[in-house]
């Protein structure tokens, strides 16, 4: 595994700089190399093979639309739009296309802003998931119901992922919570993202009570090899 890992270092990282990977596209071909060890979507617990197509025997997720949903995506934890506003390029039209129309949001500052490049790219962030799930989950905060309230939440076609479209609000399996937290703390430090203090409360607690597994460990490990830094929280 190690000599594998050394062969996979070499042939992958001239696609990133010493701290970041250049753009979200090249991003997304380490990662995809990264998680081949640990074939699981994210927030569904659903196993995929090595082409990234998804086996729905392995988990309680039911697609609607298989065509769709038949491959893995890549999802920010934090979500792009999060770290996208703090940026003029996300909110006034200073890129233009091949026939001079004016544009901002994302596609802008993916062009023109390379600080964003760096915080779209940044591997600490990518995780596999369903496309109709990544959906549903938007740029929706996280957070954490009351247990007698959860049987009357919102779970996206039998996947064990809480979300309530009225207020915004999106609480992952428990499996997941401890990474979900770290990720947000680590970028919140990295590149002062604003965490609310509800927020604040909310990933220290879950950082305490949801350890990293063996696979966060090592995921940390295989993206500073690449990348030339780890989470210190994990």
């Amino acid at each position: 595994m190690r000599v594998k890992f050394l062969l996979f270092f070499l042939l992958y990282s001239a696609f990133c700089s010493a701290q970041t990977c250049q753009n979200f596209t090249e991003a997304k071909k380490i990662a995809k190399m990264i998680w081949q060890e640990h074939r699981e979507t994210f927030y569904c617990g659903c196993k995929y093979d090595k082409y990234g197509v998804i086996n729905y025997k392995t988990c309680s997720y039911i697609p609607v639309d298989k065509r769709k949903d038949k491959k893995i995506t890549w999802e920010h934890v934090v979500a792009a739009s999060w770290y996208g506003k703090q940026f003029p390029c996300w909110k006034k039209p200073l890129c233009s296309d091949n026939n001079g129309k004016k544009y901002k949001g994302r596609s802008c500052c993916q062009k023109i802003e390379k600080k964003f490049q760096e915080m779209e790219a940044d591997l600490h962030n990518l995780v596999p998931a369903i496309r109709t799930v990544n959906s549903a989950r938007s740029n929706y905060h996280f957070g954490e119901f009351y247990p007698e309230n959860k049987q009357h939440k919102f779970n996206v076609n039998h996947c064990p992922i809480i979300i309530d479209e009225h207020y915004q609000i999106v609480e992952p399996r428990d499996e997941v919570k401890g990474f979900v937290a770290r990720v947000h703390l680590y970028m919140a430090d990295k590149y002062g993202i604003r965490l609310s203090e509800r927020e604040k409360k909310l990933f220290a607690d879950w950082n305490k009570r949801f350890s990293p597994t063996a696979w966060e460990r090592r995921w940390n490990q295989k993206v500073g090899a690449i990348q030339g830094d780890l989470n210190p929280y994990i």
